[in-house]
């Protein structure tokens, strides 16, 4: 059984997310992303980043908000980020943020890049936007997936085991089910493997 740290970002979501990660044979230990910073990731074989409830374009916060994620530079190890995850995965290694299109309800998404986090899925897709910001590509990441309105839906680092996705794959159905338990099998295969790594500090 993997475990998986599941950081909360302040989502709604975050029961449902937790639901799905634990219903693939993963044991989750949630984590404040206030916590983050000051967490032992080496208990861990794979982080869960949520979205949340902010914006890393109000001038006002964002420079707080994003420090709030420093813990992001010190993995190697998987992590998938969702939403709000996917945009500070992004911004931590460079990327800028943007505010766009409010999506709030269905998206159909193309894979622009086959990929694991994508296996026995069709290359296009609906999911279940939530957001009002977007993110470019940050440098040694790949583009996995667009829509019409959001060009980088889903990311992939090409040199660690990072991904991040812009859609709510938990209130996605069996796709967003399928990318969770992809995510999983990812974590687990690195484990087995020996192939991630991490930093250790203070516990949670």
């Amino acid at each position: 059984m993997s475990t998986i740290a599941v950081i909360d970002c302040g989502s709604s979501k975050v029961q449902q997310l937790a639901s799905i990660v634990e219903g693939n044979d993963c044991q989750i230990w949630n984590v404040p992303l206030a916590e983050a910073n000051e967490c032992d990731f080496a208990r861990f074989d794979g982080v869960v980043i949520s979205g949340g409830p902010h914006l890393f374009t109000d001038r006002r916060g964002s420079k707080d908000l994003i420090q709030q994620f420093e813990f992001i530079d010190r993995l190697e190890l998987p992590i998938l980020g969702i939403c709000l995850g996917h945009q500070a995965l992004a911004l931590r290694h460079g990327s800028k943020a943007f505010r766009g299109d409010e999506r709030r309800g269905s998206e159909a998404i193309k894979v622009m890049t086959q990929h694991e986090l994508f296996r026995n899925l069709p290359s296009r897709f609906p999911v279940t936007e939530d957001h009002c910001e977007g993110i470019t590509l940050p440098t040694n990441f790949k583009l996995l997936a667009s829509s019409a309105h959001y060009e980088v839906e889903a990311m992939a680092s090409t040199i660690y085991p990072h991904f991040g996705v812009q859609f709510h794959p938990e209130v996605s159905g069996y796709v967003g089910e399928s990318v969770i338990r992809n995510f999983c099998t990812i974590a687990r295969l690195a484990s087995r493997s020996g192939d991630m790594g991490y930093v250790r500090r203070s516990p949670c």
